[in-house]
């Protein structure tokens, strides 16, 4: 992570958490739940728990990038912001009947990791101040990141040749629909560690980028769905194990092909104007590069907005909020995505078995 991406961490935090007061509201429920826990007399909480879901269910982490994520799901209140956190809060405040000493105690460990949080991100804040640009030119390019990582981790040359490559088809494809060239898509910059790519490129590009991997998530989720499926059967060592494995590997060959064409047709059809056949060649082409991407490990995410993406006007209200929408479906699906590789465990004796007897059909 880089120092510029920390600090304008601990900015977002002291203006979207510390100023909305979450630590102060989450205090006053606190206080309630611990005096009607050991008093007869109760008193009534729903101001507090309004105040309270009002500030969590605000805060919106669009802004936010992978790196500036991770930080906050470390410190352990990354859940507890938006609405997951308002979720939680009633979670804790009904779910058990209303548990009084197990709310209040639940409520009190909340505070406790914002109030950590806090602490660092003031410390971070004053202590980075002199080490960064705190004013950053304005940009008209929505930035996004590429991160090459996993199974398409770059360790070679020879690598970066075939995802430059691959990248290339990916943009080209993209673009066309827009009628804009490959060239739409521009390098900003690289970042250290596993090769993280920063490139820009225009709203309409970027929402469309956004949409086909919004869908394309929905594919990878199914993928490694049919993938544990496979992994369990696996495991038993059935005489019929492996020919069933192998059935459902073509099972996942047919849903990408399937859903390769219904992503291309979808994003075609609600495209403006007419699209010949090289431009639905391009797209497919980049559609399937981008399921390959993604389900080997590859990730695409949001670094930063143009400033005029916040000026929501008449005009570009729709547009602001798809592409808001869909980069938060995409964060939501990529956290389904892994929890599922989270229960996979793999079997690399008989994946291989599996992926031998492909290779015989295939010849045969």
């Amino acid at each position: 992570m880089q120092i510029q991406e920390l600090f304008n961490l601990s900015v977002w935090y002291m203006d979207k958490i510390e100023g909305s007061n979450i630590l102060k509201y989450l205090q006053e429920l606190y206080n309630i739940l611990y005096s009607n826990a050991n008093n007869t007399t109760k008193q009534p909480f729903s101001i507090e728990q309004e105040n309270l879901n009002a500030a969590l269910g605000e805060v919106n982490t669009i802004k936010l990038n992978d790196n500036q994520l991770e930080v906050l799901e470390k410190y352990n209140i990354l859940k507890y912001l938006g609405k997951s956190g308002v979720h939680h809060i009633e979670d804790i405040l009904y779910k058990n009947n209303l548990d009084l000493a197990t709310a209040a105690s639940k409520i009190n460990g909340i505070i406790s990791l914002f109030a950590q949080a806090t602490n660092n991100f003031i410390s971070i804040n004053k202590d980075l101040t002199f080490l960064v640009q705190t004013t950053q030119d304005e940009s008209n390019d929505n930035i996004l990141k590429i991160h090459f990582k996993g199974g398409v981790a770059i360790n070679n040359i020879v690598d970066l040749k075939d995802w430059s490559s691959n990248w290339y088809t990916i943009s080209r494809g993209i673009a066309m629909v827009n009628n804009e060239p490959p060239e739409t898509f521009k390098i900003v910059s690289t970042e250290n560690g596993s090769i993280v790519l920063l490139v820009s490129a225009s709203v309409p590009t970027i929402l469309l980028l956004s949409k086909t991997i919004k869908a394309i998530l929905e594919v990878v989720e199914k993928i490694y769905a049919i993938k544990i499926q496979k992994e369990e059967l696996i495991k038993l060592k059935l005489e019929n194990s492996i020919t069933v494995a192998k059935l459902l590997n073509d099972d996942i060959k047919k849903l990408k092909k399937t859903k390769v064409d219904k992503i291309c047709e979808d994003i075609l059809s609600s495209a403006n104007g007419e699209h010949d056949g090289e431009i639905t060649t391009n797209l497919k082409k980049a559609i399937t590069q981008l399921v390959n991407f993604i389900e080997k490990g590859g990730s695409v995410d949001i670094d930063s907005l143009a400033e005029n993406v916040d000026n929501e006007t008449n005009d570009e209200q729709l547009v602001v909020r798809q592409f808001r929408e869909n980069f938060e479906a995409i964060r939501t699906l990529q956290e389904k995505i892994f929890l599922i590789e989270g229960e996979s465990s793999s079997n690399e004796r008989d994946e291989e078995q599996v992926e031998e007897l492909d290779e015989e059909n295939e010849q045969s």
